[in-house]
């Protein structure tokens, strides 16, 4: 992600919620805002999920991005 992880998280949370989008199009609109590295972290992460998971929502997109790359004592 080009940017701060967190700033990036809340920015698209506050601009989904106001459109008023799912929660799986909330995840699928932010992961096609990812670049370079992050973008292919998140098709290899949702590659190896189980079939049976379903669709990727905005709170499994959410705490993965940040476990991967906001370390947990930088969170505020």
């Amino acid at each position: 992600m080009g940017e701060d992880p967190l700033e990036f998280i809340d920015k698209v949370s506050r601009v989904l919620n106001f459109v008023g989008v799912t929660p799986v199009e909330k995840a699928d609109l932010a992961a096609y805002q990812l670049k370079d590295v992050a973008l292919m972290w998140f098709s290899q992460w949702k590659e190896a999920r189980p079939v049976k998971a379903g669709p990727m929502e905005w709170e499994r997109f959410k705490n993965g991005s940040l476990d991967k790359f906001l370390p947990l004592e930088m969170r505020v």
